[in-house]
């Protein structure tokens, strides 16, 4: 029985292997790909962001906020490792991808980035976020100066 999963495993890896090869040659014969830009779509770290990014967002809208972030990478990366042959490389993006990503979001929420991204900026008189779009700050009734 064992035989039998890895002679499975074996071939869907393969298939996978084949499918892959045809992908990137249909990619890279079309024509208006530019040349610099032919070796990184042939890349398979590309395609690995592509596939995380994938799940990640999948993760997020399934079972929402950070949680569902670490999911959707948690189970693309396992996927990725159990279908890819020769998938030893990704491993370690993967790991410092869940590591530093709770780290960098945290970080980003507190900077300029991060409050355009929310939509949001600090009030001047109480040091408050509040809407870009607000007039009046909520928290002290600051009156912002609207520029046309």
């Amino acid at each position: 029985m064992p035989q039998l999963f890895n002679d499975l495993l074996d071939k869907l890896q393969k298939s996978i292997h084949d499918g892959w090869t045809g992908v990137k040659e249909a990619i890279l014969s079309l024509n208006p790909i530019p040349e610099p830009i032919r070796p990184i779509l042939s890349s398979r770290y590309f395609w690995f962001v592509v596939w995380i990014a994938a799940f990640s967002t999948l993760g997020r809208n399934l079972f929402g906020g950070r949680v569902g972030n670490w999911i959707g990478l948690s189970v693309g990366g396992g996927v990725w490792y159990w279908i890819m042959p020769h998938s030893g490389p990704e491993l370690p993006i993967l790991i410092i991808v869940l590591i530093a990503s709770p780290i960098l979001g945290a970080w980003l929420n507190h900077t300029k980035l991060g409050r355009l991204v929310r939509g949001t900026k600090i009030c001047p008189d109480c040091a408050e976020e509040v809407k870009v779009k607000a007039k009046v700050c909520k928290y002290c009734s600051y009156r912002f100066v609207i520029v046309s």
